[in-house]
C-alpha cells in the first residue's frame, strides 16, 4: 500500500473530518479546512516547491523544473484524495450543515443539494480576526510554537544535541514572520513581500550558524520551510478548481491560474533564501578554504613530528 499512502491518508483525513463535523458540535465552516489540512502538514510539498524555484534561479533547470512539476502533481493528488474521502461521509454536507448553521447570516438562503452540497469546504477563516478563532496571534506563535517545533525537529531526525540551535533559528524566524503578517501597525506589507523577508531572515540566521559551527545551513532552514511552506494554499486552490469545473460556485480561486500562483509563491519564498545565500556564499567558501589550509598544516606538522620521532622512540 506504500504507493497509495498519500492518496489514502488524504482520503481518510477528509472522511474523518466530515464524519466528526456531522456528529459533533457545530463550528464555523471556514474552520474546516484548517482541521483537515493540519494532519497533512508533513505531506504538503511546500519545501519541494521552494527548492524547485531556487534550483531554477541557480540555473539547474532540469532539477528545478522536475521539482516544480512534482509539487504541482502532488497537490493534485492530495486534492483528489480529500475529495474522494469527503464523498463517503460528507455527501450533502453543506445542505444539512447550512440548514441549522448558527453562524449563517441568511436563514432564508437557498440550500444546495447534490454536487453543490458535497464539495470539500475550501474557504479558511481570516486568522486571529473573528470571535470563533484562536487569538491573539502571539499566543500561537510565541507560546504554542514552543511545543510544536519539538516534534517538527524530531520528525526531521535532528539530533537532540543539535536541537537548541535549530530550534532558536526556527522560533525567531516564525515570530518575525508573524509580526509582519498579524501585528496591527506592522502588517502593511504585501503577502509576497513578507514571504521574501521571512525566508531572508531565516537563511541569514542559518548561514551565521554555519559560519560559527560549520554545520550546514540547510538543516536549519528546512524546519522553517516546513511550517511556512505554501503547499496548503495550492491544495485549496486546486479543490476550488475541481468544484468550479462541476459548476459549483466558490468564493475564492475561481479565476486564477493555479500553476502560476503556485510558482509565484515558490519564487517569492525562494527569493529570500536566494538573496541571503548569495551574500553568504563567498563568506562561507572563504571560511572553508581557511579551515582546509589549517587542517593541511596540522597534518603536515603531524607527519613531520612522526618522521622525527621514528618507530624506535615510541
Amino acid at each position: 500500500m506504500g504507493p497509495l499512502e498519500l492518496l489514502l491518508v488524504c482520503a481518510i483525513t477528509s472522511l474523518i473530518t466530515a464524519a466528526a463535523y456531522s456528529i459533533g458540535e457545530r463550528d464555523h465552516i471556514c474552520n474546516i479546512p484548517i482541521v483537515y489540512l493540519s494532519p497533512l502538514l508533513v505531506y504538503l510539498p511546500g519545501s519541494e516547491l521552494i527548492y524547485g524555484a531556487y534550483e531554477v534561479q541557480r540555473g539547474h533547470m532540469v532539477v528545478g523544473a522536475s521539482r516544480l512539476v512534482h509539487a504541482l502533481v502532488k497537490c493534485m493528488v492530495m486534492a483528489s484524495g480529500l475529495t474522494i474521502g469527503w464523498q463517503i461521509t460528507g455527501y450533502n454536507f453543506i445542505k444539512w450543515y447550512d440548514k441549522d448553521d448558527p453562524f449563517s447570516n441568511d436563514a432564508n438562503s437557498t440550500i444546495p443539494f447534490g454536487a453543490d452540497a458535497s464539495y470539500v469546504p475550501t474557504v479558511k477563516c481570516i486568522p486571529f480576526a473573528e470571535d470563533w478563532n484562536v487569538k491573539p496571534w502571539y499566543v500561537v506563535f510565541c507560546g504554542w510554537n514552543l511545543v510544536m517545533l519539538i516534534p517538527v525537529l524530531g520528525g526531521l531526525q535532528v539530533r537532540p544535541r543539535d536541537m537548541p540551535s535549530h530550534y532558536s533559528i526556527a522560533y525567531v524566524s516564525l515570530i518575525i514572520f508573524a509580526v509582519l503578517n498579524f501585528q496591527p501597525g506592522a502588517n502593511g506589507l504585501p503577502d509576497f513581500m513578507v514571504n521574501i523577508i521571512g525566508l531572508f531572515v531565516a537563511t541569514n540566521f542559518a548561514c551565521l550558524k554555519e559560519y560559527i559551527s560549520g554545520a550546514p545551513a540547510v538543516t536549519s532552514i528546512v524546519p522553517v520551510l516546513l511550517v511556512l511552506a505554501p503547499g496548503s494554499v495550492v491544495v485549496l486552490k486546486l479543490l476550488s478548481l475541481m468544484q468550479l469545473s462541476n459548476d459549483v460556485g466558490t468564493t475564492s480561486g475561481n479565476s486564477i491560474d493555479i500553476a502560476s500562483y503556485m510558482w509565484l509563491l515558490g519564487v517569492t519564498y525562494s527569493l529570500g533564501m536566494y538573496i541571503a545565500l548569495a551574500i553568504w556564499e563567498p563568506i562561507l567558501v572563504g571560511r572553508e578554504v581557511k579551515s582546509t589550509k589549517l587542517l593541511d598544516l596540522v597534518k603536515k606538522e603531524a607527519r613531520h613530528r612522526a618522521s622525527m620521532i621514528g618507530p624506535g622512540n615510541y
